[in-house]
């Protein structure tokens, strides 16, 4: 039996009905030995129904435990206050309204009261109850630090709730981690316990948190490294067994002692020969300066998944979509390829192409590199090498830019020697970020040689030319990184990513990604989704996400979700589920145009269509009065019936009727409506209904005998009153209409002569 939430209003209407009914038994209805009815009982789930729930990992609408009230009364200082009015059941009005959950009238009784600490903290408390994080944290960072110690432990952690509730985790465990440094090791550790699912959100929000470190170089990071380090410290003390939080310090400690790259280039190279190498320093040489062809230089790499992976990403810098091969990736197990391919990478390349290639405004430029470049890679260069480039020039005058299309030359011509040499007498930062990637690759170099603080799109830009120079076989640039041609196997996926490298980026996303595809759940897709939302799976766990969120009737919620995808995804897969699901919420929210036209839009993809989908949109198509298009899906669906459950049989049965009624083809309508009642009357909703339209058919006919045989069978096996009523007054209003048979002839049918 579904479980019943009752309003605020409802509640006080109750009560109030409960003063009328039983007066003089109101002094003792709150002892034992009231006869009267006591106010209906809310369950534990029922008590935060109101509450917005958190849309990062758990639900977190609870108070802190009983333990830290406790100890928030043992903190205060004795006041002598003036005694709160009771009533003669011993409450206060703030009592009464807390117990029955009305949380706006408390919290303007609270608003009210004298502006104490104590009164600010019961008031945020009671706006996170009443489902108001926002207001909670106005309120919060409208109050100065406290005086007293656990006070401010409260203001701080209370500031924390609210800030999770928001969706915003990284910035709630900085305001937790700010009140648990203020908290002694006892009331710490009730902290933490009270907060539901906070171990697992604390390990979430270092990963994201020092993937931003590790990425960028910023005048903060110093006070990034502080924070990470408070985040560990706390974490191994609070959770002493978690083998994560060693593994991450150990690993921290080393990013930390030698900066974010390697102190000396690693020339080790990973799965990938010179030649491999060599063919994708080539290209992306041609590609950063325009030459023809540049791609061709690929052909040379035996592996397929490699070769198709740098095509991909020259399709990317010439400004095309590529299609990665996710098949090939994933039988060869290459779980960071599939990860990189699937994420927000290639948008990125093709997005900032002006930084990636070389985009010259100097026509004698471009007129010098349309010269160089029609000549064989190996010709340009022993040019440059001899000196003779001056006969390539429009007009004999210097040039500025020449020395960049040298380094271009030498790279294409596979001289690593003389690039090396070229590159020693320029700033990198000045050149296309192709061929900064060329020299991280050939000379093991780490993104801070190549990348500055000037460059806007510094944090992505650092992590994508990390990740391309690992693709091309370079050394990870630190020990929680993995090989990117590493191969895992599907059962060690787990194995390998907890033990060896829990904080490299994509093995996180693949083992995820191995969960996800054999269990999806809510508490992993939230994790998913606040991690990687920039991700196809990201993505599609943030649209599972909200489709959970509209079942469950929590409209914002479910909002919040969608709102966090974007409106045209890449993906047309993406864009179909997020359609649908934005069709669900506007069903949700009452808006039933929106809904048809998001649902019109979802049929205009060409993508696949959930039979369960189509009879919505076959559904509400009948409701905004298209019935046609309704019984266009509905018919698609009744041929392939045999596919379904009787349920749903009996329903796409009753919406054909329903349509055809509606269009003003009532026998057609009959024709199905009773073909329900006799095939499906194990179905009683559908058949009863069925049967009640029939009957309604049959008294429009003046045909009252069916008429009045069909409501007999709704009356005897109505499962409400409602319907019940409903047919016994239609079966009373047949029968007054009905003749009595004439005669002693058979049956009742009457004779003229």
């Amino acid at each position: 039996m579904p479980k019943r939430h009752y309003t605020p209003l409802a509640l006080l209407l109750l009560c109030l009905f409960f003063l009328i009914a039983w007066p003089v038994n109101l002094t003792h209805a709150e002892t034992d030995t009231d006869p009267a009815p006591s106010p209906p009982k809310v369950s534990s789930d029922e008590k935060t129904s109101g509450a917005l729930p958190s849309p990062d990992v758990t639900e977190t609408t609870q108070p802190p435990s009983s333990e830290t009230d406790q100890e928030a009364g043992d903190a205060d200082e004795p006041q002598k206050a003036e005694a709160p009015i009771r009533n003669v059941n011993d409450q206060t009005f703030e009592d009464w309204l807390e117990r029955y959950r009305a949380w706006d009238k408390l919290d303007s009784v609270y608003a009210g009261q004298e502006d104490t600490p104590k009164a600010l903290l019961r008031r945020v408390e009671n706006l996170l109850q009443a489902g108001q994080p926002q207001k909670a944290l106005n309120l919060v960072e409208q109050t100065p630090p406290l005086e007293d110690n656990f006070l401010e432990i409260k203001r701080l952690w209370n500031g924390g709730r609210a800030l999770r509730a928001i969706g915003a985790p990284d910035q709630a465990v900085m305001w937790f981690g700010q009140a648990a440094a203020l908290a002694p090791t006892e009331l710490r550790s009730k902290l933490f316990k009270s907060e539901q699912g906070l171990e697992t959100i604390w390990i979430d929000v270092f990963r994201n948190l020092f993937w931003t470190y590790i990425s960028t170089y910023s005048v903060n990071r110093e006070a990034q490294k502080t924070f990470l380090q408070q985040v560990i410290t706390q974490a191994q003390d609070v959770w002493p067994k978690n083998d994560f939080w060693r593994t991450a310090d150990t690993i921290f400690g080393k990013v930390t002692h030698s900066g974010t790259d390697q102190s000396t280039p690693n020339e080790k190279t990973f799965y990938l020969n010179s030649e491999t190498r060599l063919a994708i320093i080539q290209c992306l040489a041609g590609m950063a300066v325009g030459a023809p062809k540049a791609e061709y230089a690929l052909e040379r790499i035996p592996n397929q998944a490699v070769r198709e992976f740098w095509r991909d990403i020259s399709l990317a810098l010439t400004g095309q979509k590529p299609s990665p091969p996710l098949d090939l990736y994933e039988k060869g197990r290459y779980v960071k390829a599939m990860s990189f391919t699937q994420g927000a990478y290639f948008k990125q390349l093709s997005n900032n192409r002006a930084h990636w290639i070389c985009s010259t405004e100097d026509f004698r430029l471009r007129a010098f590199m349309g010269n160089l470049f029609v000549l064989p890679p190996g010709r340009a260069h022993e040019l440059f090498q001899q000196d003779e480039v001056d006969k390539l020039l429009p007009d004999g005058l210097p040039l500025n830019g020449i020395h960049m299309v040298r380094l271009a030359s030498a790279f294409m011509a596979g001289d690593i020697k003389a690039a090396r040499t070229v590159w020693e007498n320029l700033q990198p930062e000045q050149l296309p970020l192709a061929l900064r990637l060329c020299g991280m690759v050939a000379f093991h170099l780490p993104p801070s040689e190549v990348v500055t603080g000037s460059l806007s799109i510094q944090a992505p830009t650092n992590r994508l030319l990390s990740i391309l120079a690992a693709a091309a076989g370079n050394a990870p640039q630190q020990a929680y990184e993995a090989p990117f041609w590493v191969k895992v196997e599907a059962d060690r996926v787990q194995q390998t990513m907890l033990r060896q490298w829990p904080l490299d980026k994509e093995l996180v996303l693949a083992a995820w990604r191995e969960q996800w595809n054999a269990a999806p759940e809510d508490s992993l897709a939230r994790r998913i989704a606040y991690l990687f939302p920039d991700h196809a799976l990201g993505m599609r766990c943030m649209l599972f996400l909200a489709a959970e969120a509209v079942e469950a009737k929590q409209i914002e919620l479910a909002a919040y979700y969608l709102n966090s995808v974007p409106e045209k995804p890449d993906q047309p897969q993406l864009m179909a589920q997020r359609l649908e699901v934005l069709a669900d919420l506007e069903v949700a929210r009452d808006k039933m145009p929106e809904a048809y036209a998001a649902y019109q839009e979802l049929l205009a993809t060409g993508q696949p269509v959930s039979d369960v989908t189509r009879l919505k949109i076959a559904f509400l198509m009948q409701q905004m009065g298209d019935l046609p298009g309704g019984k266009e899906n509905l018919l698609r669906l009744w041929e392939k019936r045999d596919q379904f459950d009787t349920a749903m049989q009996a329903e796409i049965l009753f919406y054909l009727a329903e349509g055809e009624a509606a269009m003003g083809n009532k026998s057609l309508a009959l024709d199905h409506y009773l073909k329900l009642a006799w095939q499906y009357p194990q179905e009683s909703m559908w058949a009863l209904t069925a049967m009640y339209r029939a009957a309604n058919i049959y008294e429009e006919r003046r045909e009252y005998e069916p008429a009045a045989r069909l409501l007999r069978t709704v009356v005897k096996n109505a499962q409400t009153t409602k319907q019940r009523d409903a047919a016994n007054a239609r079966l009373e209003s047949i029968k007054g209409k009905m003749g009595k048979p004439m005669g002693d002839g058979p049956g009742s049918l009457p004779y003229p002569f």
